[in-house]
């Protein structure tokens, strides 16, 4: 949904294309290095309090985004919920694993991995039907709604 924000981004916050993009690169850049600290957390507090904390700062990150009034806020925030938001990199397979046992697994895993794909193709379509919003007015809720009913059924009861 960040792409096709970006002419409202340059317009508002006054910046040039290539700051707006900015947020689109530091976004990926925190899916990328978030993984090495949240996978290795998993391993010494288990893969729910992740998904809880991680999925919780999600939203929380966000926020900050949709009431951005300054570049820098935005390009920061951006990086920090792309760092929490990877938690779904980071520990979905141990949680697959724990869900589905060794025939079933592969399976499984192809559906979710697959999912993550279909989810980042079909946003900047649905995007685009959403531009007759503010492009804040739209990531705000949609973030907090979908974060907090993510993080409230994270994960199995055991998972571990």
């Amino acid at each position: 949904m960040y792409t096709p924000s970006y002419h409202q981004i340059m317009t508002e916050l006054n910046v040039p294309q290539l700051a707006a993009v900015g947020g689109l690169s530091l976004y990926v850049a925190g899916v990328g290095i978030g993984p090495m600290f949240l996978g290795p957390l998993s391993e010494f507090y288990g893969r729910r309090p992740i998904y809880l904390v991680s999925f919780s700062l999600f939203a929380l990150f966000l926020l900050p985004c949709a009431l951005a009034r300054h570049i820098a806020v935005l390009l920061v925030f951006r990086f920090l919920a792309g760092m929490a938001g990877s938690a779904f990199l980071s520990v979905a397979g141990g949680t697959m694993g724990d869900m589905f046992n060794k025939a079933e697994v592969g399976a499984s895993m192809m559906l979710y991995t697959t999912s993550t794909s279909v989810r980042s193709i079909s946003k900047p379509k649905v995007g685009r039907k959403l531009m007759g919003f503010r492009w804040d007015q739209v990531r705000a809720p949609s973030s907090v709604v979908l974060s907090t009913s993510i993080s409230i059924g994270a994960g199995p009861p055991g998972s571990q």
